[in-house]
């Protein structure tokens, strides 16, 4: 048994809206279903979201973090409002912005050796260094092209230790090509190396293309390779001869090409 004080409700039964004055009295038993009205309901629900934001990734503007409405004329505190002032009950802060700290992935290179006779072979190695915590993905190939009169030796015994690379890099060839989709792993690097050669003297200064992770265009790698040819000079040796017998003559011989010999002259 309910009882009821002075009020007026909204009843529906059996399909018949009806309206009823309830004067002090009682209800004894029947069911009815109230029609829900605003003053059933809060005036505001909130709603809060946690977001964990990944590794290296900042959020520079704290102050829309949380809704805390200002309605009635309450400063938002900062840290917890919004970054416009609310000015009814049905505005909320819906929108952040958050900043990606990242390091610009980076390449190097370098000749072994750095001098080399004509023809003979040198070994390029490129590396990619990337210092972020997360792995960086080649969003465009990474092109290496080499200067006039250097090439790809055959066989050019090209390899990489980037992960899901696809390395182009063909025999008596003028480039080397990583293509798209490689990664550099999170703080670590990969390589490419290759050997290559020159049938023509001169210094060949390498230049590479700039890599692109998607984190900013890094700068170009560069390293030199001398190549020389073996220049060998033997001076004049004179000697009189005295008494009849056998006369030792001694010669001395020269490469100024600086490359180091691998077999007696």
């Amino acid at each position: 048994m309910a009882k009821l004080g002075l009020r007026s409700v909204n009843i529906s039964m059996k399909n018949f809206a009806l309206r009823i004055v309830l004067a002090g009295a009682f209800i004894t038993s029947g069911f009815f279903a109230h029609t829900a009205i605003a003053a059933d309901y809060p005036a505001k629900i909130t709603n809060k979201v946690t977001v964990t934001l990944p590794t290296d990734v900042t959020d520079p503007n704290l102050t829309n973090n949380e809704s805390n409405t200002a309605a009635g004329g309450v400063t938002p505190v900062v840290g917890q409002a919004c970054t416009a002032v609310e000015t009814d009950l049905d505005t909320a802060c819906a929108t952040d912005t958050n900043t990606l700290s990242v390091v610009t992935p980076q390449p190097t290179k370098s000749f072994s050796p750095t001098t080399v006779d004509v023809d003979d072979v040198s070994t390029l190695t490129i590396t990619l260094t990337n210092t972020n915590n997360f792995v960086a993905t080649l969003q465009s190939n990474f092109v290496d092209t080499f200067p006039a009169n250097l090439v790809l030796a055959t066989p050019a015994n090209a390899s990489t230790t980037c992960g899901s690379a696809t390395l182009v890099a063909i025999d008596g060839g003028t480039s080397i090509t990583l293509n798209a989709g490689a990664t550099i792993p999170a703080n670590g690097s990969c390589t490419i190396t290759a050997d290559v050669t020159s049938s023509s003297t001169g210094t060949y200064n390498n230049v590479s293309g700039t890599l692109d992770t998607g984190m900013g265009t890094s700068g170009t790698a560069n390293a030199s390779l001398q190549v020389q040819s073996a220049t060998i000079t033997i001076n004049d040796v004179v000697l009189a001869e005295g008494n009849a017998g056998t006369t030792n003559f001694v010669f001395t011989v020269s490469i100024t090409n600086g490359v180091t010999t691998t077999s007696n002259i």
